[in-house]
């Protein structure tokens, strides 16, 4: 997780970089004239080249570490199959909380079954593409949006 947020900083200021650099050079044009100034807009435009470039790279190895990224249940709450829904209960203080009881639908069931074990995003887009009618692409992102809302309910974590 350290490595994602380090890159996305380093993303930012890579994006802050161009936006400068694009500026300068504009004063530069402004301020200079002639052979001076296609010199200094020509470095300056190989200098924003090798800053996109390392944006590039940046976003490729943010989406590189999301994608390495494993998932679990969290051990603070208890589920049940009942009538062909999943439902799960978070426990507090030894107690279910029972005004916040998570109910999931037929997908939701399969990537919480697949859930009993460590998964990751693609494992679980398998799942949904098994089990159902669906494209990997829309299976994945289905898979992404449920990691997402689980973690923010506290029912998912990474490992």
């Amino acid at each position: 997780m350290g490595e994602q947020i380090q890159a996305r900083e380093s993303a930012e200021d890579v994006l802050t970089r161009n936006a400068g650099a694009e500026q300068f050079t504009e004063k530069v044009e402004s301020d200079t004239s002639g052979a001076e100034a296609r010199e200094q807009k020509k470095g300056l435009t190989a200098a924003v080249n090798r800053c996109a470039t390392q944006n590039q790279a940046l976003s490729a190895n943010c989406e590189a570490a999301t994608e390495a990224r494993v998932y679990r249940r969290s051990t603070a709450v208890v589920s049940r199959q009942i009538s062909g829904e999943t439902l799960v209960v978070p426990i507090r203080g030894k107690v279910g909380d029972l005004a916040s009881i998570y109910s999931f639908n037929e997908a939701g069931s399969a990537l919480w079954a697949a859930l009993e074990q460590p998964a990751s995003l693609e494992t679980l887009a398998d799942v949904l593409c098994q089990s159902f009618a669906v494209e990997w692409d829309d299976a994945r992102q289905d898979a992404d949006t449920f990691v997402q809302e689980m973690q923010a309910a506290g029912l998912l974590s990474a490992v």
